[in-house]
């Protein structure tokens, strides 16, 4: 049985690896005269910077339930119902999703850019010996790439609609 989930394991790791591999084929395939145009090798300095928010990111998103269960230890259980809706509320990581989306619109960043600094996270949390926190992980950052992908737009989008409308 050991061996069995030693071999599950190292299946779902060559599967996430390949889905890393596939995101930076996106870049390299589908766009190679935009690829000597990204960040990475535009703005070195700001693709670090956003490589390191969205890896904090995609941190306190995993976090986010160990947290909550922390908030709610520190109160009586007839506060609990109560704040519990009120911490959901908050979203922890909405500052991060627009300090994120922010940046990358100020560096004039395209898709490409967010899948790059994408892929350079993963690889980091892929060195982690945790299988299941790799999984949490990457599940997340799937739903922050997409996240990402409609802020960037909005940015982008924000002049033209405030021109039409004057």
């Amino acid at each position: 049985q050991r061996i069995n989930q030693e071999l599950k394991l190292k299946i779902i790791h060559e599967y996430h690896i390949e889905e890393i591999e596939y995101y930076r084929q996106l870049i390299t395939r589908n766009y190679p005269d935009l690829t000597y145009k990204t960040l990475k090798k535009t703005n070195p300095g700001a693709y670090e910077e956003l490589v390191a928010k969205y890896s904090e990111l995609l941190d306190l998103i995993i976090q986010q339930p160990e947290k909550l269960a922390a908030f709610l230890t520190e109160l009586s259980p007839d506060d609990r119902e109560n704040k519990i809706s009120e911490f959901k509320n908050v979203h922890l990581y909405e500052k991060g999703f627009s300090t994120i989306a922010t940046r990358l619109g100020n560096v004039d960043a395209t898709s490409l850019d967010i899948v790059e600094v994408h892929c350079d996270v993963l690889e980091n949390k892929m060195r982690m010996n945790d299988s299941r926190l790799v999984h949490s992980y990457l599940t997340e950052s799937r739903k922050v790439l997409i996240e990402l992908f409609g802020r960037l737009i909005t940015h982008y989008k924000e002049p033209i609609l405030e021109e039409v409308e004057c």
